[in-house]
């Protein structure tokens, strides 16, 4: 009886001394190699404009602000001067509406109302390119997003 315990001791010290062993260091990493940053993070609610890039539009103090990004998602400057959403609220019967404006930025527009909550419907977008001199800003593109915050 001693002799097998003494053989199971030996086999268990043997197992947690192999289980113990120092782990092998992985390969040294190319020091050289960029790392890959995230990809940069659109605000609020995000609405892709195809090759135009990307909006972001999120209610801020109670105002909606529409923010613009490239194709990569960082931010620019916008080459619309306006827009009007509409929406449906839970509400009230009629739609409402909103006008947002060039910010001092030029990266975004905003509201100059507060819009209650909820703040999900949905939602109509029309953007307003710049007008040539002496013109009407004119539609310049169209979207329909089932916005939720």
């Amino acid at each position: 009886m001693k002799r097998f315990l003494a053989a199971l001791c030996a086999l268990a010290l043997a197992f947690t001394m192999s289980a113990q062993a120092p782990a092998k260091k992985a390969p040294a990493e190319d020091k050289s190699a960029k790392k890959e940053e995230p990809p940069p993070k659109i605000e609020g609610f995000e609405i892709s404009r195809g090759e135009a890039g990307y909006m972001g539009l999120e209610v801020v103090d109670g105002n909606f602000k529409l923010s613009f990004y490239d194709a990569k998602k960082k931010p620019v400057k916008t080459d619309m001067v306006r827009a009007a959403l509409r929406w449906n609220p839970k509400y009230q019967k009629n739609d409402e509406r909103v006008i947002l404006e060039r910010s001092g930025d030029g990266k975004s527009l905003t509201s100059p109302r507060a819009i209650r909550p909820p703040h999900a419907f949905k939602l109509y977008i029309t953007l307003f390119k710049e007008p040539a001199p002496g013109a009407e800003p004119e539609a310049a593109e169209n979207y329909v997003v089932d916005f939720a915050l």
